[in-house]
């Protein structure tokens, strides 16, 4: 009713609208469909009048509260009001474009993976209004928006914005820095919905040349290197695990403050890795040894729970291939050496430490 009165007060002919082609019968099954399908067909006729656009910021509007109260209903509208709204957002003020992003954020909200058929489009209009500085926290959270809603169906649809959102990080120069942190926090969702799988390579570069850039604040390398660790630990980084530790093994040098994140990322990193963490051991003991006196023991105590379960497997299984093979080792055991050498330094670690 509040929806038929808007387009009421837009001189809006409501009865023309209703015999609109627009919409299929099977529509108006439900009485609150067929008033929901009256208005909308004559707001988006509103939408389609060049000559009526200071009404399209007040129509949005109206069609988004119709939206909200049909919720998950509001899906047979999609193919009619999406590609509208789409065409009028390349055409429209600048505050209408940003009341749009901002709509079209509640959107995603409300039907999630049924925004699916549209993201193409969507990402169209993402990447030719990303340049407009206003726009783009909003931008950024319909990001996150469709990550959320759509997880690693979104992944085929992010290469021409997401090199967008990592030039951020080297091109920020705001005193605050809150850009850098916005586009860390759009990183972090995409990592935790699986959406960089494919693009880790440009990702973790991109992550570590920023925090060993000079005069880079102490509170935007802590971020950075939290955004790591999500990808350990939600992203197959694997293959990355040497560009990773490297930089942080620098890193516990140059800033002992963000040790206890390091450790966090290495803890991560060997989860990932399994027992081909022992590849990577002297540059893993190497980080150890420099955050031995951190405050943060629990931190070491998981590194030496996690390292020491790791190295029981391989000794298991050392054990077992050696009786299968009926070989003996004679002599000094390198092998076992080297497994002792994992946990060295955090040997004397214990629960009471914490």
């Amino acid at each position: 009713a509040k929806a038929e009165k808007q387009a009421s007060s837009l001189n809006v002919d409501v009865k023309t609208a209703v015999s609109s082609k627009a919409f299929t019968p099977h529509v108006a099954l439900a009485s609150e469909q067929f008033y929901a399908t009256k208005a909308i067909s004559a707001l988006l006729d509103i939408l389609k009048a060049t000559q009526q656009r200071q009404h399209h910021s007040m129509v949005i509007q109206a069609i988004m509260f119709i939206f909200q109260s049909l919720g998950p209903k509001c899906v047979a509208f999609l193919p009619q009001t999406i590609p509208l709204f789409l065409s009028v957002v390349r055409s429209c003020e600048l505050n209408v474009r940003e009341a749009f992003f901002g709509q079209l954020n509640g959107l995603v909200g409300i039907v999630g993976h049924h925004i699916a058929d549209f993201v193409e489009q969507i990402i169209e209009i993402i990447v030719g209004h990303w340049e407009t500085p206003s726009l783009q926290n909003r931008i950024l959270v319909l990001i996150e928006n469709l990550s959320d809603a759509l997880g690693e169906r979104l992944n085929p649809f992010l290469s021409p914005i997401l090199p967008e959102i990592l030039e951020i990080l080297p091109s920020d120069r705001t005193a605050t820095r809150e850009p850098t942190f916005r586009a860390l926090q759009t990183i972090q969702t995409l990592a935790l919905n699986r959406n960089l799988n494919t693009f880790l390579s440009m990702v973790i570069s991109s992550l570590v040349s920023s925090f060993e850039q000079r005069g880079v604040a102490l509170s935007v390398t802590e971020q950075i290197v939290k955004t790591i660790n999500i990808l350990c630990d939600f992203v197959e980084v694997r293959d990355y695990a040497t560009r990773i530790l490297h930089p942080y093994s620098r890193l516990v040098v140059r800033h002992p403050q963000i040790q206890p994140h390091v450790m966090e990322g290495v803890c991560s990193l060997i989860k990932t890795l399994g027992s081909n963490f022992f590849v990577y051991a002297p540059m893993i003991i190497s980080i150890v040894h420099r955050c031995r006196e951190m405050k943060e023991k629990r931190l070491l105590l998981k590194y030496k729970h996690i390292t020491s379960s790791l190295i029981k497997q391989v000794q298991e299984r050392r054990k077992e291939n050696l009786a299968m093979s009926g070989c003996q080792i004679v002599g000094r055991d390198q092998f076992q050496e080297d497994l002792s050498l994992v946990s060295l330094g955090v040997e004397d670690i214990n629960g009471d430490d914490m």
